[in-house]
């Protein structure tokens, strides 16, 4: 009996995956890390108001020839909501849909080029937008008034997915998945990011795909957590137990 070190599964984009560690609401990277415990360690990589172009310009620098993607095990990415932004937005945001597609095709291909392979790579488009409650939200806060809105959003998600067929890699559409939902403003806490209910759906959507492509890394059929239950110990010669 031997035990395997703890794969990674890296969560990649913007401040949708920065609140993924939030204890109260933008939490699905926390439903990720206790899922997990044991298996798999989360690495939370998100750059809150980041678009697709700055990321690319730093996944050089996140990701580089000393990064061990031998431990990766999934990693998804989830971008658009701040690519796209109205092109006069007050944050300089805004990303154009076909430069949008390219960046995302570099950092996937990026990504390939230091060990990552595509299968391992999960996409995951912008969620659908609530307007009025994130004016509400910035007017409180002390924020420039948004520029955004759902018809510009949707194209975005349709644009995500479009890569992901070219590049062989696997498409979660938030959007579809959000709009679809009665009373879906609930999902936000402010319109634009996840509510802690929110976060529960899109626990519920990735969790089958990382599940997968853990059990792949680790070549079982069922998460096992590392080591073994304290129930299962021999008290008598823990060392049979504990250092096989």
């Amino acid at each position: 009996m031997s035990f395997k070190k703890w794969n990674k599964v890296i969560l990649f984009g913007d401040s949708l995956t920065q609140r993924s560690l939030e204890p109260s609401e933008g939490c699905w990277g926390s439903l990720l890390a206790d899922r997990l415990q044991r298996i798999s360690d989360v690495i939370v990589r998100g750059f809150s108001g980041y678009n697709s172009r700055w990321l690319r310009m730093i996944s050089h620098k996140i990701f580089d020839n000393d990064f061990n993607a031998k431990e990766v095990s999934c990693l998804t990415i989830l971008l658009g909501s701040n690519d796209s932004c109205e092109a006069d937005c007050p944050g300089g945001q805004h990303v154009p849909i076909d430069e949008f597609e390219d960046n995302l095709s570099a950092i996937i291909g990026h990504l390939e080029c230091i060990g990552i392979p595509r299968e391992r790579i999960i996409l995951i488009s912008p969620p659908n937008y609530y307007h009025h409650m994130f004016v509400e939200y910035c007017k409180q806060n002390g924020k420039n008034e948004p520029k955004k809105d759902n018809k510009t959003i949707v194209k975005y998600a349709e644009a995500m997915a479009r890569v992901a067929h070219k590049s062989g890699v696997e498409f979660i559409d938030l959007y579809k998945h959000f709009s679809n939902q009665q009373n879906s403003e609930q999902l936000f806490c402010d319109g634009l990011h996840f509510s802690r209910k929110g976060s529960q759906l899109v626990f519920e959507l990735i969790w089958p795909s990382v599940e997968k492509r853990v059990q792949l890394h680790n070549q079982c059929s069922q998460l096992t957590p590392n080591f073994p239950l304290f129930t299962d110990i021999d008290t008598k010669s823990p060392e049979k137990s504990l250092l096989p």
